[in-house]
């Protein structure tokens, strides 16, 4: 902490021990955080504790989005894949916040492409326009209706 000429907060969490040893009786554990920030303490320290969260939304892009590896030896040709990727990963994520129900919230996005994108239809031209024919059951009609009307306010 002495490398740095900018000022910073130092916050110390202070807690019981709840497992004291014979060698070492501590009373109490500390945790401290250094922080540029000017927000409240709590919101630092929560701010703090979700930084773990992030290697969670990595594996996901990795893994639910198939960003395991690049498709071929260009760096250009693999950044714009990897920023493809990435822009789906975030309309998925803004489509489960804003467009889709409370429970749907923390599915994973091979989960929500299971759920959705895994559906027989076909487009039929009728009556001078086109209709989408979907074979689902209720309650994937549900959820279909409720993810266009949650996509058609997502603008908002």
């Amino acid at each position: 902490m002495g490398g740095t000429e900018q000022a910073f907060r130092l916050i110390v969490l202070r807690w019981p021990n709840p497992q004291p040893n014979l060698f070492e009786a501590e009373r109490y554990c500390y945790h401290a955080v250094a922080t540029p920030r000017e927000e409240p303490a709590s919101a630092a320290i929560r701010r703090h504790n979700q930084r773990g969260q992030c290697e969670n939304w990595h594996k996901e892009l990795k893994a639910g989005l198939g960003m395991e590896q690049m498709p071929c030896g260009e760096f250009e040709a693999n950044a714009l894949y990897f920023a493809i990727g990435v822009l789906a990963y975030n309309l998925a994520e803004r489509l489960k916040r804003r467009g889709l129900p409370e429970s749907y919230r923390t599915v994973t996005v091979a989960t929500l492409r299971w759920k959705l994108d895994r559906l027989a239809a076909k487009l039929v031209r009728h009556a001078r326009g086109w209709v989408l024919q979907v074979k689902a059951d209720l309650e994937k009609w549900r959820l279909l209706e409720s993810a266009r009307a949650g996509c058609a306010g997502l603008g908002n």
